[in-house]
């Protein structure tokens, strides 16, 4: 699925408050895929104006357990991203959260931002390191 064909289904926020389960869906399989830091910042831009429209047909009742359930889903690409083989790589993580920080989509407070922070400050494997680890496999 292309940026512009997710980007399009965003221009009606009914359709989005009623099919925001399906245009995710796209976004996880297009980041899947993506490759390129501007491809990915393209698609959590997207990621983020779903479920801002999503969220405003939420009930009260609802709200804080769906922001909460956003707040996991989307910490979970971010791990996903700076995986190496079958661990998270304190480079990646760092370079991700700062990122995401800059974007405005993370809090600079965030424990996964402070989480990225304390790993690459400890004793870590370096990037190349885990990525020659991987190729080994």
């Amino acid at each position: 699925m292309s940026y512009k064909s997710i980007q399009s289904q965003l221009t009606d926020p009914d359709n989005v408050r009623s099919n925001w389960q399906a245009i995710v869906s796209e976004i996880e399989k297009s980041l899947e895929a993506e490759e390129s830091p501007e491809g990915r910042d393209m698609l959590f831009s997207l990621f983020q104006a779903t479920m801002d429209f999503a969220e405003t047909g939420v009930s009260v009742d609802e709200l804080c357990s769906f922001q909460e359930a956003r707040k996991k889903r989307f910490g979970g690409y971010l791990l996903r991203e700076a995986i190496i083989g079958d661990q998270i790589c304190a480079e990646t993580l760092d370079a991700v959260t700062r990122r995401e920080v800059a974007a405005g989509r993370l809090a600079s407070d965030d424990p996964l931002r402070v989480f990225a922070i304390h790993s690459l400050a400890a004793p870590h494997s370096t990037r190349e390191e885990l990525l020659a680890k991987a190729s080994e496999k």
